[in-house]
């Protein structure tokens, strides 16, 4: 390999390098739980298990307003809900999550994904905000 190469070949991996190490993520939403956005639940049984019901609890600490428009199930095994509406910054969102695992009868590893839509860049998925449920499903 002629030197030419190796030097282009070093030279575009330090660039590499260097823009991984300064590249700076988006701020992200920030809970007043400690669980975040992500709720583990332990080994469950289909057969003993009729709903799990998890309050995710969101604080407006972005924006001066914030106009919660409704929530999105990914599937029928979870329903949630949000009161709709504006919130200040400060104050407290919260998302009540019901998990049904019966439904779908899933088994394994399972996880579920809750989207709150609101008007204003809150995460990574831009006006989205996402809640998972993750679960270990036995029969």
């Amino acid at each position: 390999m002629k030197k030419t190469y190796l030097y282009i070949i070093i030279a575009v991996l330090g660039l590499l390098l260097l823009s991984l190490l300064t590249y700076k993520k988006t701020s992200y939403i920030k809970f007043k739980d400690n669980n975040n956005y992500v709720f583990n639940i332990d080994t469950i049984s289909l057969k003993n298990t009729k709903k799990i019901t998890h309050n995710f609890k969101y604080i407006n600490n972005i924006h001066p307003k914030l106009t919660i428009y409704g929530v999105k199930d990914i599937c029928d095994c979870t329903k949630t809900e949000v009161k709709k509406g504006t919130y200040e910054f400060g104050d407290t969102i919260n998302i009540k999550v019901n998990y049904y695992p019966s439904v779908y009868n899933e088994r394994g590893e399972v996880s579920k994904n809750i989207f709150v839509i609101t008007d204003k860049t809150v995460s990574e998925h831009d006006s989205l905000l996402l809640f998972t449920i993750n679960s270990f499903v036995k029969e």
